[in-house]
């Protein structure tokens, strides 16, 4: 609840605020600032929020534009930030509470401010509760105060520049942030301690923010000098890389074929064009010349316009058209594809060309060297635009790399836009300055893909930003940042989303346009301007409104009045059911509801009463198309609908989006599909094909990313959002700008070690200082033979052993010291040899630790340069060999694996419970395959079934990884088709759990995972959870496991519902005569209603049939095109999973209707098995249950009603063979684990041995088909069954920082942590035995039993340091050394390593034996320099 909110006016009440803070021993502090970069000179602070109990927050202005006009005379901001932090900030007796506090703890050093005593920082907090994304303030106020969220967009304030916010509103924004974070920190910290963590997050997790605010401040040093050498030196580079790949035989070869296929196919589209034209129009005839002059140009090798000379441009390398066609087309390499881009296009990434490398074991073949070339043009490019030039971007003015802001923005300045008076630069009419400005008064109206003239609204300048020139395939150029979104066939997406995934954007020709444009814009209608649309508020939603276009907007804003003349359009969607919905207060809403409520003024719906789609377009939800009828009727009028289908959809009118995706699916499909597909008739596909309709719409891809620098970027807000088309004819969406974000050059993303020094030598120690780096030696390994007790790794670590040259002696049978001999001595004959045996140790320890699988492990042993390729089979052995020599090892994984099947996370020896559920994600790659086995672990028996897209019902056992399976999503609770990730197999011996009900008959292993709900939450599949079935055996509450999920269908409609309809008479009551003659028999006296649907069905048909009429109606079809069609659609009569997965949701349910109708049954029978499977199937996607069971047997007999012989005299039927019922029902939707209505439970255990398995899908769950001791089949859903190392490093800096602070080790600075290494910066002086000896002493094993509650005591924590002028110099350490020689002109690395010779055999445990007096004299001159001797 608000309550007071205040701006500090003056001392008197900024002394107020510091009482407040005392009284209560409580400040959440929160800068606001100009967004600029926090180390840059035009960095300013504009205002300090404190918040010191939940409901009260005041703002103290800073250095803001509008502070004197609010603060007293005299008012020095720099003195009262001082004053408050020295009485708060500084104060040990006051908890600090803020929202990634080292933000704000850099900028309180900037002005000298340092924090004391205890801070909680509520975005840590919330990470160690639960690491998964979002981590942000504002999501976590909507998810968590509901009733506060969106409070940053009140008065569209999230829109305004930082620089240029009013004070006033920026103070209540800012009051917000700290009293929200108040009230979010209270409660994550009670559940902190509750969970157990809260050691955790005050002695490691807010103990290392104080350290890494210190490394954030300190920055990276860059070498601007070198840097910019590097940017001119790398091009060069890059270009004879890439022209080594142009001069390969076989790619010179490709060019000029590829080149030709694009002149001819141009030369052919032009001669298409001179067919369209009259050679004896006069007014053709300059048009024809000029076309036949371009094919007599183009033959004789004349390219002129910009469009033709790309027809003979080099292949480009980074195209998502051309590579694809060198690598896998036959005129080119021909390589086989094995992964497909989300677009579904051929991979060519580098884990794509790295794969496909191992293939090739013939290293100077055509195939291996162009892969290599390849490669390496990739590495220099990412080193390049990484590295070089995006280190140039980020450093700020202190020639550091601190942190970044990125603001999101659109187009540049010179950028046409399309009006209907003209031509004109967006630059041309929008602000000068960065803000916004509202233009409707200029009555400027502009093309937009929907193929309307909308108004303009607003424009935007949105400040300098990093801006990119994009070119297309065509030469179409825009200049925009990679957060503007383009129209592609899949919507509106940023660029840099259509660049990472090669998407194709939709185009538009504007030559028309542009030649005539007074003309040619009277063919585009004008759309409605704001005052045409009709508004009516909705009765009982105060806040929201409807619109005569049937759209809903809200007028509400966070403050709480209503802002009526600004009202914003909620978000639609479609339910699947088919019609609009939007969320009302978190509520999803039919909008036929909320349309009909406003126009008709009424509060409610009643009861009996349904509104009604008049036009039976579930869509169209203007007012007039809105009817009340009864809910009988409306049920009879959907049947009618679905059965009867006595309407017609409406002509749908096409838009260039529309167009666009129809030009891309021709690229892959063929006509009739795509007529299908898009209801549309044969003609318009064909049209559009040949281009004789919208021609002028393009299926382009972008060529050219280049960045140009930091250009002023400009918007356009558009009436009805619609996007619009620029003069290059690149379609464009308005968008809108956000708050600043923050990003940083990412330190784990710094290469250990490069193929190129130079990357690391940019970043140079700052004059006088130099690198020192501690690096953990193994230290993943170590921690693991500490958790797994496994002695040969113990031993060789205790011993001073290279455990992985250990490993690789024991492993070839030769003495340790043989080994390590041949290994140190590089002119041996055997060095190389035992180099890459060593690596292959390494890479095997390290890989099966992270859990990688063999196919990953392969990848990791081989090297194809030097023709060593390892097999995924081999590299298996080798697992099975390790593990076999390590069984502690194994033992300890296989445990991590148990806990993690039962609940979902690991806990840390630092107590962090790593979460994993994006263990689902299909975005992971193999190093999380043993994470995600131990989530993903259904075991159930292999007679359990899935349902296959392709093949239907399928045993677990003969499921493959990439078949696609029914599975439920459990974030929205539907059911959708999703890849199988892995299929394992295991052998099993012990208890299982069998789920016994009268429903439904299960076994399954106790660490099996099942999704249930509570038996009263059962119809809310979206709020689900997951439980093993030991922990349902055990639990003394009962739980529901769902049976049945509405589909989340994906399909458009490509057949009528007409046509779906005669597909279920004539699968039950047709068949085929004579193989040509398509006939469906009924009898008129039986069943006179049937006769009249299927009449109705015919009559919607559209194709001619015969009717004749005696005991029974025969209706047949002879046209050649509809049988073939129908053959091939449903081939020998018989139901296919190719038919289920091509029909809408409604479709589905007409099948099914249509098809117990035919039939006539209530248990649908059939000797077909296979058709049993399928109905089952048909019955699952329509959202309901069902059951299979053998109906009757070879022999049996079945006889007619009340054992009375048929009208034949016939008095039973014989059967011939086994039949099959299929059962189904929509009223069940669970089975229970315990009886309701007796706690009885339906849960036993029983002992079993034999094998179990375990199919993986991203979502976690499926549904499986299972048959029970009642040999009944029935379906239902089913569950998917290096942090200690980085902590141990992250622990022990803060133990050095905390010492260093103290004054009792040698000041140093961190400015890098990565992964387990630790990178400072210090004078020379302070680098000597003792101060490395001292580190070493806390690194090697920090005292962390006092505070986690554990120490590693049998193994050493071991620990290298290198010294160096810049990151990239890493020597080793040499006792006794004066390092003030490395700052010299004249200092020699090869001396250095001469000298580090006669000391490379010491370790440092050993250096207070050896050189104990020098040490206490190094200690005795540290303490004489800092007055602490004695």
């Amino acid at each position: 609840m608000e309550t007071r909110y205040t701006i500090i006016k003056n001392k008197r009440e900024l002394k107020k605020l510091i009482a407040c803070c005392k009284a209560t021993g409580y400040a959440c502090c929160d800068y606001e600032s100009n967004a600029k970069p926090i180390y840059n000179r035009d960095f300013k602070p504009t205002i300090l929020s404190v918040s010191w109990m939940p409901g009260f927050g005041a703002s103290i202005p800073l250095d803001h534009f509008e502070t004197k006009d609010y603060t007293s005379p005299g008012w020095n901001w720099k003195k009262m930030l001082r004053k408050f932090g020295e009485e708060v900030i500084e104060n040990y007796d006051i908890v600090k509470v803020a929202w990634n506090w080292k933000f704000d703890d850099q900028i309180n050093q900037k002005y000298q401010i340092f924090y004391r005593g205890t801070c909680l920082d509520g975005m840590l907090a919330k990470y160690l509760l639960n690491e998964e994304k979002p981590n942000d303030l504002k999501s976590m106020v909507r998810r968590y105060l509901p009733e506060y969220g969106n409070y940053e967009k009140q008065d569209a304030f999230d829109k305004i520049p930082w620089d240029e916010k009013e004070l006033d509103p920026l103070c209540h924004y800012g009051c917000q942030d700290t009293d929200y974070t108040l009230r979010l920190m209270i409660f994550f910290e009670k559940k902190l301690i509750d969970l157990g963590l809260y050691s955790t997050f005050r002695n490691l997790i807010m103990s290392a923010s104080r350290v890494l605010t210190s490394v954030e401040k300190n920055g990276l040093y860059l070498d601007r000098e070198f840097n910019n050498q590097l940017l001119e030196t790398y091009k060069p580079k890059i270009d004879a890389a890439r022209q080594a790949i142009y001069d390969l035989p076989r790619v010179k070869k490709f060019e000029k074929k590829y080149n030709q296929e694009k002149i001819d196919k141009y030369i052919q589209s032009i001669e298409l064009e001179l067919e369209e034209l009259d050679y004896n129009d006069p007014k053709d005839k300059r048009k024809i010349a000029s076309r036949e002059q371009k094919i007599s140009n183009i033959k004789a090798g004349i390219f002129t316009t910009k469009k033709e000379q790309e027809l003979i441009r080099p292949i480009n390398l980074g195209s998502p058209v051309d590579l694809p066609a060198l690598m896998y087309s036959e005129r080119g390499f021909h390589f086989d594809v094995i992964k497909n881009n989300e677009s579904g296009k051929p991979s060519t990434d580098e884990e794509t060309l790295t794969n496909l490398r191992l293939t090739v074991k013939n290293s100077d073949s055509p195939k291996a060297i162009f892969l290599d070339r390849l490669l390496e043009l990739r590495g220099l490019e990412k080193m390049y635009t990484g590295f070089i030039k995006g280190w140039s971007n980020e450093v700020q003015d202190d020639s550091r790399l601190h942190g970044r802001f990125n603001i999101h923005g659109c187009v540049t300045g010179e950028t046409k836009l399309i009006l209907k008076s003209g031509f004109v630069s967006i630059k041309n009419i929008s602000p000068d300055s960065i803000g916004i400005k509202n233009i409707e008064d200029k009555d400027l109206w502009i093309l937009t893909h929907k193929g309307t003239w909308e108004k303009i609204t607003h424009s935007i300048n949105k400040g300098e930003q990093k801006t990119y020139k994009l070119s297309t395939s065509s030469g179409k150029v825009i200049k925009c940042t990679k957060e503007h979104k383009l129209l592609t066939p899949f919507g509106m997406k940023r660029v840099s989303y259509i660049l990472r995934n090669s998407l194709p954007i939709i185009t538009y020709d504007t030559t028309d346009l542009v030649e005539n444009l007074t003309e040619t814009s009277k063919e585009y209608p004008v759309g409605k301007k704001p005052s045409e649309i009709l508004f009516r508020e909705i009765p009982g939603l105060p806040g929201y409104l409807a619109s005569s276009d049937g759209d809903i907007f809200s007028i509400k804003t966070t403050s709480g009045y209503l802002d009526y003349n600004n009202p914003h359009e909620l978000h639609k969607t479609l339910n699947n059911q088919g019609r609009y919905m939007v969320s009302i207060n978190k509520k999803p809403t039919q909008v036929s509801r909320l349309v009909y409520m406003a126009f008709n003024n009424t509060f409610e719906i009643p009861m009996n009463l349904v509104v009604d789609h008049v036009d039976g377009n579930k869509t169209n939800n203007r007012p007039g198309n809105l009817q009340l009828i009864t809910q009988q009727a409306n049920i009879k009028k959907r049947i009618h609908q679905s059965i009867s289908l006595n309407f017609h959809k409406p002509n749908s009118k096409l838009d260039l989006y529309e167009v666009g995706k129809i030009k891309y699916d021709l690229l892959s499909l063929p006509q009739l599909e795509v007529m299908r597909k898009y209801s549309i008739t044969r003609n318009r596909v064909s049209n559009i094909a040949l281009g004789k309709s919208w021609g002028n719409v393009k299926i382009e891809y972008i060529t050219e990313c280049k960045y140009i620098g930091l250009k002023t970027i400009y918007d356009l807000s558009v009436n009805c959002n619609h996007s619009y088309i620029i003069k290059t004819g690149i379609i464009s969406s308005n968008t809108t700008s956000g708050r600043l974000s923050s990003s940083s050059p990412n330190a784990q993303q710094i290469p250990k070690t490069s193929v190129d020094p130079n990357i690391k030598l940019q970043l140079k120690a700052p004059k006088g200082t130099l690198y020192i780096a501690s690096d953990f030696s193994q230290a993943e390994l170590r921690i693991m033979a500490h958790l797994s007790g496994d002695e040969t790794y113990l031993n060789a670590f205790n011993s001073g052993q290279d455990p992985h040259l250990a490993i690789a002696a024991t492993k070839y049978h030769i003495p340790y010291e043989e080994a390590l001999k041949i290994y140190e001595d590089e002119n041996h004959p055997d060095h190389k040899i035992w180099k890459v045996r060593r690596k292959q140790a390494k890479q095997i320890a390290f890989g099966l630790i992270y859990g990688i699988g063999a196919k990953l492990l392969a990848v990791k042993l081989s090297d194809p340069k030097s023709g060593i390729i390892v097999t995924p089979e081999e590299a298996q052995k080798e697992m099975d060999i390790f593990f076999s020599q390590h069984p502690k090892l194994k033992t300890f994984l296989k445990k991590q694996e148990k806990f993690l099947r039962k609940n979902g996370y690991l806990v840390s020896l630092f107590g962090r419970k790593r979460r994993l559920p994006q263990i689902y994600s299909s975005d992971r790659g193999e190093e999380a395959y043993a994470l995600r086995l131990a989530l993903n672990f259904p075991c159930l028996l292999p007679s359990s079934q899935a349902l296959s897209k392709t093949k239907g019902w399928v045993n677990y056992e003969d499921l493959k990884v990439g078949d696609e399976i029914l599975a439920f999503n459990r974030d929205i609770g539907e059911s959708e088709w999703q890849k199988v990730e892995r299929v394992n197999v295991f052998d099993y011996d012990g208890d299982m759990i069998r789920l016994k009900t009268k429903h439904l008959d299960v076994l399954s292993t106790p660490d099996h995972r099942w999704v249930v709900t509570k038996p009263n939450k059962i119809s809310k599949l979206d709020k689900t959870e997951v439980l093993t079935s030991d922990e349902l055996y055990n639990s003394d509450k009962p739980y529901a496991i769902p049976i049945r999920a509405p589909h989340n269908n994906q399909v458009k409609a490509r057949y009528s519902d007409a046509y779906v309809a005669f597909l279920g008479w004539y699968l039950t009551d047709g068949h085929l005569k004579n193989g040509n003659i398509v006939r469906i028999c009924q009898s008129n006296t039986a069943n006179p209603h049937k006769v009249d649907i299927i009449d109705s069905i015919m009559e919607e048909l559209d194709v001619e049939f015969s009717r004749r009429e005696k005991n029974q109606v025969i209706w047949e079809i002879r046209d050649p095109g509809f049988v073939y069609k129908l053959n091939r659609l449903v081939p020998e009569r018989k139901l296919n999973m190719r038919l289920l997965t091509r029909l809408t949701n409604p479709q589905l349910s007409i099948l099914l209707e249509n098809m117990r109708l035919g039939d006539g049954w209530s248990v649908w029978a059939t000797g077909d098995k296979t058709q049993g499977e399928l109905l089952q199937a048909l019955v699952v996607l329509c959202n309901n249950t069902s059951s299979m069971y053998e109906l009757s047997h070879e022999g049996d007999l079945s006889y007619f009603k009340d054992k009375k012989p048929s009208k034949y005299g016939q008095e039973f039927v014989r059967a011939t063979k086994t039949s099959y019922g299929v059962k189904f029902s929509n009223f069940r939707k669970s089975v229970n684990t315990k009886n309701t209505y007796n706690s009885e439970n339906n849960l036993t255990k029983e002992k079993y041995v034999g094998k179990v398995w375990c199919p993986t899908v991203k979502s976690g769950a499926f549904f499986t088909r299972v048959i029970g001791e009642d040999k009944r089949y029935r379906t239902l859903i089913t569950g998917n069954c290096q942090s200690a190392a980085s902590d141990m490093c992250l622990f022990g800096s803060i133990l050095i920082y905390y010492l260093m602070r103290q004054g009792k080790l040698p000041p140093t600075k961190s400015v890098c942590l990565v992964h387990d290494a630790n990178y400072q910066i210090t004078k020379p002086e302070n680098i000597n035995i003792w101060s490395i000896y001292e580190m070493w002493q806390i690194y090697r094993n920090p005292l962390t039993k006092p505070y986690f509650g554990f120490q590693i005591d049998d193994v050493t924590m071991d620990m290298d340091f290198v010294i160096g002028r810049s990151m990239a110099e890493e020597l080793p350490f040499i006792p006794g050394y004066d390092y003030r020689k490395m700052l010299e002109p004249d200092f020699s690395v090869e001396e250095y390593m001469e000298e580090h010779k006669k000391y490379k055999h010491i370790p440092i445990s050993e250096y207070k034996k050896r050189f104990n007096k020098q040490m206490k004299q190094y200690e005795k001159d540290f303490k004489r320099s800092h007055n602490m001797e004695g």
